[in-house]
């Protein structure tokens, strides 16, 4: 027997969370204009060290779509659960067009990972269909995410093996609503403004104020003024990159529904796509040649992103 729920590859895998919604927002068919409504703009923490960014997405998981009636969720307590259930009890929910949210599950015993039979590491996975004796799981394995098939009882030790020292291990359903989603515009632009004009708070920094951060933090790794074994997080990186991926998809929609209006805006976004890959492609570089001028380079192209971004989100908004 077998149930797969509908989900995709989505276009930015550099958090497991945020991508597996993503995932399935884009393969539901009756909610996948979502994707253009949401994913506009990013934050991170107001820190002098790199390690402490924590840059990611603002609507990066489940909540925003729960809150705003496009899905539902539910929370359980494995100990609520006999284990020899688990697996009967996972499966009703995905018969029932539940995907599985599970947040903390050891990964010594999950033979996909790179901490299998090694050391205990708790980390999450995600769970959108079964085959047989097998879940189906958006994970990653090798350094990428992949969507993978493992045996269940995998899963069912992972989870359990932690009831000695984490008695109270949660996991959620997500389950998409039925209505429809129209692509929004006013939401759309409301996005884009804040990304330009949010700023920033007493702990964080929203938009185009996080390149400042990210800028100081590499300036000081330029400077020595932090320790020589801070690296360089390549997750910062390759999240602006997907930024730029998803608001290039994101304009390609609104060209596609307005006649050519936003072909100007495409070939900008383009550009501006195009830069946010050497940015990172030289941050993965700075990994492997630890040469202190690609530093510079990254605080140069930051400095080039930002100038360009602001032209072409402001001409954006004027058009929407």
């Amino acid at each position: 027997m077998e149930k797969i729920l509908p989900i995709i590859m989505p276009p930015s895998e550099t958090y497991h969370n945020s991508s597996f919604t993503m995932g399935i927002v884009l393969a539901n068919d009756n909610i996948k204009n979502a994707f253009y409504n949401y994913y506009h703009n990013i934050e991170c923490s107001k820190t002098n060290y790199m390690n402490q960014i924590n840059l990611h997405f603002e609507d990066f998981d489940w909540e925003p779509f729960r809150k705003d009636g496009l899905a539902e969720t539910n929370c359980f307590h494995v100990k609520n659960i006999a284990k020899e259930c688990f697996v009967g009890f996972i499966k009703e929910r995905i018969d029932q067009d539940n995907y599985i949210l599970l947040y903390m599950i050891d990964e010594y015993y999950l033979s996909y990972t790179t901490s299998y039979g090694i050391q205990h590491y708790i980390h999450d996975t995600y769970i959108y269909g079964y085959r047989d004796d097998k879940f189906c799981v958006m994970a990653y394995s090798k350094r990428k995410l992949r969507l993978l098939e493992i045996d269940a009882n995998e899963v069912v030790e992972a989870l359990y093996c932690q009831m000695t020292d984490e008695p109270d291990t949660k996991f959620s359903t997500f389950r998409i609503a039925s209505s429809y989603v129209s692509i929004n515009i006013d939401k759309i632009k409301k996005g884009i403004q804040d990304f330009l004009e949010k700023g920033v708070d007493e702990t964080n920094a929203y938009g185009i104020q996080t390149y400042k951060v990210i800028k100081e933090c590499t300036k000081a790794k330029v400077e020595g003024r932090k320790e020589e074994d801070e690296s360089l997080d390549l997750r910062i990186f390759r999240l602006i990159w997907e930024h730029k991926k998803i608001f290039l998809l994101h304009f390609e929609k609104l060209n596609e529904l307005q006649g050519d209006k936003f072909k100007p805006i495409v070939e900008k976004m383009e550009e501006i796509e195009h830069i946010a890959r050497l940015l990172f492609m030289l941050a993965l570089k700075f990994t492997v040649t630890k040469k202190p001028d690609i530093l510079t380079r990254l605080i140069d192209i930051l400095t080039k992103l930002e100038i360009k971004e602001k032209a072409c989100y402001g001409e954006a908004i004027q058009l929407l």
